[in-house]
Parts: structure tokens; C-alpha cells; sequence
């Protein structure tokens, strides 16, 4: 289950000034404009990286119960959308229907983008009951680099370019392509 996004900074790593100097541009008349391009800029390469370029709170439910013992051994709660920067809450639902919240170091430990558990998860919640496990955490870049600023601008300078061929969700008419998406491939985080 993706996570939901509880949280999602406004102010993001580039401005309209910054995409009018990719457009060449001057007129400030569709700077509101061009920041919902700038923000559509940033949702589609996160969906393409499948990782969070600026800071951001999300919800994590896991489906159902913690989850099983991996290859390893353990049983990590896989986060979404790295880079994980901050857990800022475990809490389940326990077999009485109160919401317990785990103490950090204690019951669970952040390694990368997973949770894991100290000695093993609780058993005490009603099994297969969606969404009785929420782990609430933050993730994304504090300062992205310079290329992911750059790809975000000339990704909505080329919305607002081509307003009627390319839609938000589709980058497939892009020009210089195949440039961008050599430049996306060093932050790609693939998930199986």
C-alpha cells in the first residue's frame, strides 16, 4: 500500500523566476501558473525516482499485520518514497482496540528505509484487520542537487511550452527526453 501524504511543503526548490530563465522569459503575468507546473514538475519525477525530492510527512498503513520474516530473518516495515529522514511515529491497533505507540530504540530502530522491530513485532492485534498498523514518517531531500533542480525546471518549462501536447502525467513528449532521463537514472530507487 502507497503511502498517503500527510504532509507536503509549499515552497519548493525552484521558483517561477527560475523557469522563466529556462522559457527565456521575462513576463512575470503566469508565475502562478508556472508554479503549478513547477509542483505538477516535481510529482511526476518523484513518481518516476519513486522517491521524494523535497520534504515531505507521509502515512504508511501496513495492510493487514506487521509483515512476515524476510530472507533474513527479520521482518522489516518497508517506507516508501525514500530518502527516510525521520520516523515520527509506530502506533497498531492491540487485540482490545486501543492504539498502542511504540517507543523508538526500544521497540522498533530506523536502518535506511525500513523499520525494524528490537526483538520482534507484537502479536497481540486482531489478525488481518487492515490498516491497524500506521507508521508515520518523513522523507525527501533537504537540499536536492543542482541536476534535480534543473530537471525540474526544464520538466515545467516544457509544460508550459507545450500546454496542449503534454499533460502532468505524461513526460513522453518532452524535449531533450532521452537527457533527462539519463540524468534521473543516478537517483532512481527501484521498487520490486
Amino acid at each position: 500500500m502507497n503511502p498517503v501524504v500527510s504532509e507536503r511543503t509549499t515552497t519548493f526548490c525552484i521558483t517561477a523566476v527560475d523557469v522563466r530563465k529556462q522559457l527565456r522569459s521575462f513576463d512575470t503575468s503566469e508565475d502562478t501558473l508556472l508554479d503549478t507546473y513547477i509542483g505538477a514538475a516535481v510529482k511526476n519525477i518523484e513518481n518516476r525516482l519513486h522517491s521524494t525530492i523535497q520534504p515531505c510527512t507521509y502515512t504508511f498503513t501496513v495492510a493487514g499485520n506487521f509483515p512476515p520474516v524476510d530472507s533474513e530473518g527479520l521482518r522489516p516495515i518497508e517506507l516508501y518514497r525514500p530518502p527516510v529522514t525521520a520516523v515520527e511515529s509506530v502506533s497498531y491497533i492491540n487485540t482490545d482496540g486501543e492504539t498502542v505507540v511504540m517507543v523508538d530504540d526500544e521497540d522498533y530502530y530506523v536502518s535506511g528505509d525500513a523499520i525494524y522491530p528490537v526483538t520482534d513485532w507484537p502479536d497481540s492485534l486482531v489478525r488481518d484487520r487492515v490498516g491497524q498498523v500506521e507508521v508515520v514518517y518523513t522523507a525527501g531531500r533537504a537540499a536536492p542537487d543542482d541536476d534535480l533542480k534543473l530537471i525540474i525546471a526544464a520538466t515545467a518549462a516544457a509544460f508550459s511550452k507545450n500546454r496542449e501536447a503534454i499533460t502532468a502525467l505524461d513526460i513522453k513528449e518532452l524535449p531533450n527526453r532521452a537527457s533527462i532521463e539519463r540524468m534521473l537514472d543516478a537517483y532512481r530507487n527501484v521498487q520490486l
